[in-house]
């Protein structure tokens, strides 16, 4: 994750809901066509602190790949979620792939962090791979949910001039978490 991602946390409006309010009735629409779909500018959410629930990173990835998938069953096609399968790609939406990138806040400047296997796929099916990112899901300062959409020349391009670094993402595990050292 890039610094647009990690530790940043979006306010939503019930604690046991993953997914802001405007993205729960998604998988109510699955059976429906695409006329009712809401438009992306229906997206525009901001995240209510009623009772201080905080999302994180994980709801945050979840909720953007709601949005997109939304979108994508809007332009008529049928995507599938296969965030968890292993492939380097969060939603299969024949023929896309499509690879989701969240940012609570604005992507504008930021880096956009892409695993090698995620490059490689990208360059190996250039006109088939998608980074769909997806930013401003805090809804600060009334910003709307925004998608840009990354593929072909422009993606390779990109990765190109990138510098592959190394990251290592160790599991905080509940124990450690709890016996760290707490700065107040």
């Amino acid at each position: 994750m890039g610094r647009g991602e990690a530790g940043n946390t979006a306010k939503i409006a019930k604690p046991d809901v993953a997914v802001p309010r405007a993205f729960a009735k998604i998988d109510d629409w699955t059976g429906r066509g695409c006329s009712q779909l809401p438009k992306p500018r229906d997206f525009t959410t901001r995240w209510s602190d009623r009772r201080g629930s905080v999302m994180g990173n994980r709801e945050t990835e979840q909720a953007a790949i709601a949005h997109v998938m939304a979108l994508e069953r809007a332009a008529g096609r049928d995507p599938k979620d296969v965030h968890a399968s292993g492939l380097p790609y969060d939603i299969d939406s024949s023929p896309r792939m499509i690879e989701v990138k969240a940012f609570s806040r604005s992507a504008r400047s930021e880096p956009l962090p892409l695993e090698h296997r995620q490059a490689t796929a990208a360059e190996a099916n250039p006109e088939h791979y998608y980074v769909y990112v997806v930013d401003n899901l805090a809804g600060l300062d009334g910003a709307e949910v925004g998608v840009r959409i990354l593929h072909g020349e422009t993606l390779l391009t990109m990765i190109e001039r990138s510098r592959p670094q190394i990251t290592y993402w160790p599991n905080f595990k509940a124990a450690e978490y709890d016996q760290a050292e707490r700065l107040s």
